[in-house]
C-alpha cells in the first residue's frame, strides 16, 4: 500500500513547488505525483492548468510563454510567509531530486500531443528507473500515444466525473483499446467497490485512487484493496498506516 504527495505535499506548500515536492522527498514519501505542460520553448514544467492565474498573480497561457517568461511569476503561499519565492519548476528538476524505490505519477495534461517526444527525450537522460514512474491521463488517445513513444512506462487512465463504467467488461475493453495498465479513479467514483477492483487486480491491472486527504476515508480505500491513494498529506496518512495495527485483509495486498 502507498501513498502518493499529490502535487507534492500540497496541503503545506504551494502545489508542485519545489518547496512540496522537498517535503516529500525529505520525508521519504512513498511517491510525488504532478500535472506536467509544455512552454513556447518546448521545456517541460510542472503546472495544473494550461492558464498561470489559478496560482500567480499573472493569467497567462502556458503554451504561448517561455519558461523564461513563467519563471518571473511567483506561485501563491498556502500560509503567507512560509514559502515566498516558489517558482513553476521543471520536471527535469524534480526527477533529479527522486529517490530510487519512489513512485512518480505524471499526469499528461489536456491534448498536449506535441510534448511527448520532449517527454522521451528528457527521460532517457534521466537516471530513473522507468518502473519507477507511471503516466496518468483523462485522454485516452494520448495515453495511448505516450505507451508507443515510451513502452516501458506504465499508463493509467484517470477516471472521474462518474466516467468509471458502466460496468467491469466496459472499463476492461477501454484498457484494452488505449494500452492502459490500470485505472487511477477520483474518490466520488460510485462504480468503486472490493468486487470492481478484486475484478480489475486479477485480470492484471492496477488499481488507485484520488484524492484523499482524510484518515476515515483512506482506511475505506484501504480496505477495498486499492494499490495507492494519492493525497495532499501523504505523509500524515502514511504515517498514520505505519502506526495503526494491519487487518488481515490488508496484510495480503500487492505492493505497486
Amino acid at each position: 500500500m502507498k501513498f502518493i504527495s499529490h502535487k507534492g505535499e500540497s496541503f503545506a506548500a504551494p502545489d508542485n513547488s519545489m518547496a512540496a515536492f522537498r517535503l516529500a522527498i525529505d520525508g521519504n514519501s512513498d511517491g510525488l505525483e504532478t500535472d506536467i505542460r509544455i512552454t513556447a520553448d518546448n521545456e517541460i514544467i510542472c503546472f495544473h492548468d494550461d492558464f498561470s492565474g489559478y496560482l500567480t498573480g499573472q493569467n497567462w497561457y502556458i503554451p504561448e510563454r517561455t519558461y523564461a517568461e513563467l519563471q518571473t511569476l511567483v506561485l501563491n503561499d498556502k500560509e503567507p510567509g512560509h514559502y515566498p519565492a516558489e517558482h513553476i519548476p521543471r520536471l527535469a528538476e524534480v526527477l533529479a531530486m527522486l529517490r530510487p524505490g519512489q513512485l512518480f505519477f505524471i499526469e499528461l495534461k489536456g491534448r498536449e500531443h506535441r510534448l511527448l517526444p520532449h517527454l522521451k527525450r528528457l527521460l532517457d537522460h534521466a537516471a530513473v528507473d522507468p518502473r519507477q514512474l507511471r503516466f496518468l491521463g483523462f485522454d485516452g488517445i494520448l495515453l495511448y500515444k505516450a505507451k508507443q513513444w515510451m513502452p516501458e512506462i506504465k499508463t493509467l487512465w484517470l477516471a472521474g466525473d462518474g466516467n468509471l463504467g458502466p460496468g467491469m467488461p466496459e472499463t476492461l475493453e477501454l484498457l484494452r483499446l488505449i494500452r492502459a495498465d490500470g485505472v487511477d479513479a477520483g474518490c466520488n467514483e460510485p462504480a468503486i467497490s472490493r468486487k470492481f477492483i478484486a475484478g480489475l487486480r486479477n485480470a492484471g491491472y492496477e488499481f488507485h485512487v484520488w484524492t484523499v486527504d482524510d484518515i476515515p476515508g483512506a482506511e475505506h480505500f484501504v480496505e477495498l484493496g486499492v494499490q495507492s491513494i494519492t493525497s495532499n498529506r501523504a505523509l500524515m496518512l502514511r504515517d498514520y498506516f505505519r502506526r495503526r495495527p494491519v487487518h488481515a485483509a490488508e496484510s495480503t495486498m500487492v505492493a505497486v
